[in-house]
Formats: structure tokens, sequence, C-alpha cells
């Protein structure tokens, strides 16, 4: 069996087809805007700003590591142990690290701690119920 039924046979044919078919959808009316794409881009052109943080952008599609609460309600990031509510407990948390000082650690989506580094073995928030 071919790929793609022979349609191409090198990458340059391939390249041909997609840019053909990136023309002609641009130019369809698109049926939930009744516009065309390419219409709509040259509108929105205007109010798109360059990216100046390129790690900023980054951090949005790069997968992020887990890491499990402990029993003693902490988890360890780069040698050092942070804490976290106890109900999280046994939990796989995110961590997000923007800058050289704090980390978010998250559940899900959600922000449940922020932590100041340190050159402290041990980071201890207090947290009230």
């Amino acid at each position: 069996m071919k790929v793609n039924n022979e349609e191409f046979e090198d990458y340059s044919d391939l390249e041909d087809i997609v840019n053909e078919f990136r023309d002609d959808i641009n130019l369809e009316v698109s049926q939930a805007t009744n516009e065309m794409p390419l219409g709509l881009f040259k509108k929105e052109k205007e109010y798109l700003k360059p990216i100046y943080n390129i790690d900023l952008l980054l951090s949005y599609i790069s997968a992020q590591k887990e890491y499990k609460v402990n029993k003693e309600s902490m988890i360890s990031y780069n040698g050092k142990k942070y804490s976290v509510p106890t109900k999280y407990i046994g939990k796989k948390l995110n961590i997000n690290c923007l800058d050289n000082n704090n980390i978010n650690i998250y559940y899900s989506n959600d922000l449940i701690v922020c932590h100041t580094l340190s050159d402290k073995k041990f980071n201890y928030n207090i947290f009230y119920t």
C-alpha cells in the first residue's frame, strides 16, 4: 500500500499539495463566521503584538513534569522540599518556575501555593483550613 494513494512522490510534491490546500481554504467562506479566513486575518492583524518572551510561550507548550506529594505533604524540586496543603498527599502536582525567585505549584490548572526558591533543604508555608 502506498502512502496517500501515490498523490505525491517527494517532499516538493507534498509541499505543493499543502500550499494549494492552504490557499483554497483561506479563500473559502467559513460557515461559522460567514467570512473568508484571510479577510479576518487582515482585520485582526493590526491587533496582534510580537512575542518578546519566547520562554513564556514555550512554557505553554512544553510538557510539564509531575511531582508526587509525599506523606509529609512535601514535593521535591531541585533537591529541596517544598510544602503543600495536606489534602494533596499522594496527588501529582505541576510546578511552574518562570523566574529564578519563585515556584508556583499547581493541581490541575489551579494554583495552590507559591514558594520562594531557597537554599534551605525544607521550605514550609503555613496553610489554614
